[in-house]
């Protein structure tokens, strides 16, 4: 059918051809967006978009076609009433429709009665509290409790600052850097003969907290080839407690020798607080040293009465006694020590301060 395009309208309008030729032909259809698969098809070529019903017709270059033209025909006459057909079989039901909004919540109801107690749950653990170790922190800086336990189970560590050193006190004025000094205040005498494989300790205390370096001891009487040794250990309660904190290789001397021999690790003392000197000797028994006399009352000062048995006004000093084999040095905490009233067996020493602390 031959067609011409109104402008006026938008529409192509079709016709019959006065010679009975030429009708209109749609060469290619489908969805719009299939209407490239023609862009190189020749001009006057038809292709109908059956998603939008528009006709597009190819114009003169690749991919260029018309604007879109609605396919629509002009109405023709209304055509006689057909009779009516038989009733189609219905159709399936249409799916349900989506649900309507959520009505608003309704007032709240009054609260019900309370329920009845329930049963009382068992009794937990009971918290413990042990005190763990105690340090000594440095001068000046805050003392600290540090829980090494659990919540329930705590261990409590504690760091108590050291004070600074005192100034000014006569005390003070024999402690120097390099300096010996005597921490045993006491008269001296020749002391008694300590045997061999056998500690003989004393007590003793300083006035100013310092690293101690060296020592120096006097032999009054000499065994040939006697060996000595000196150890230092800390207290608790008055007696010797732990393992050595410092200990001088082994020593000999002649009979009126002055001895000095320097710590290999040096060791702390802290002021006020009370240590033990202990001496062992390799072998014989006649080794003595100057030493404090019978009549001092040293230990007890520092120690308190060890015994009230052989304790008179002239045999008030003691020493606390041990076997131990020569060069080995025992863990002295809980040890049965026993107790030699008279002339000191272990010597008085002049340590040496290499620093303060």
């Amino acid at each position: 059918m031959p067609y011409t395009f109104n402008p006026l309208s938008g529409n192509f309008d079709f016709f019959e051809s006065s010679n009975g030729g030429g009708g209109f032909t749609i060469n290619a259809s489908g969805l719009l967006s299939g209407r490239s698969a023609y862009d190189s098809e020749p001009a006057g070529f038809v292709y109908l978009a059956t998603d939008n019903g528009n006709l597009y017709i190819k114009q003169t270059g690749l991919g260029v076609w018309s604007a879109g033209v609605p396919y629509v025909g002009p109405p023709g006459p209304p055509g006689p009433a057909g009779p009516a057909g038989a009733n189609g079989t219905n159709g399936t039901n249409g799916t349900n429709g989506t649900d309507g909004i959520d009505g608003t919540d309704g007032i709240d109801g009054t609260d019900g009665i309370d329920g009845a107690d329930g049963t009382n749950g068992t009794n937990g653990t009971s918290a413990t509290v042990t005190v763990g170790s105690t340090t000594t922190g440095a001068a000046g800086t805050s003392a600290s409790v540090t829980n090494v336990g659990t919540s329930s189970a705590a261990i409590l560590n504690f760091t108590i600052p050291r004070g600074d050193p005192g100034v000014g006190g006569a005390s003070n004025e024999l402690y120097a850097l390099n300096k010996s000094f005597c921490p045993f205040q006491s008269a001296v005498a020749a002391g008694a003969a300590n045997p061999a494989n056998t500690l003989a300790i004393i007590p003793f205390k300083v006035e100013r907290s310092g690293r101690v370096d060296a020592l120096q001891l006097r032999v009054i009487t000499s065994v040939a080839s006697s060996l000595f040794q000196i150890a230092f250990y800390a207290s608790l309660n008055g007696v010797p407690i732990g393992t050595p904190i410092g200990v001088t290789p082994s020593m000999s001397g002649a009979a009126g020798a002055n001895l000095s021999e320097t710590f290999g690790t040096p060791f702390n003392l802290i002021a006020g607080r009370t240590y033990f000197l202990a001496v062992n000797v390799s072998t014989g028994t006649t080794l003595t040293f100057l030493a404090l006399p019978a009549g001092s009352l040293h230990s007890w000062n520092l120690c308190g009465p060890a015994s009230i048995t052989g304790v008179n006004n002239t045999n008030a000093m003691f020493n606390y006694t041990i076997s131990q084999p020569f060069g080995t040095w025992p863990d002295l905490t809980g040890a049965t020590l026993g107790t030699v009233f008279g002339l000191s067996r272990a010597p008085i020493a002049w340590l040496q301060y290499g620093a303060f602390v």
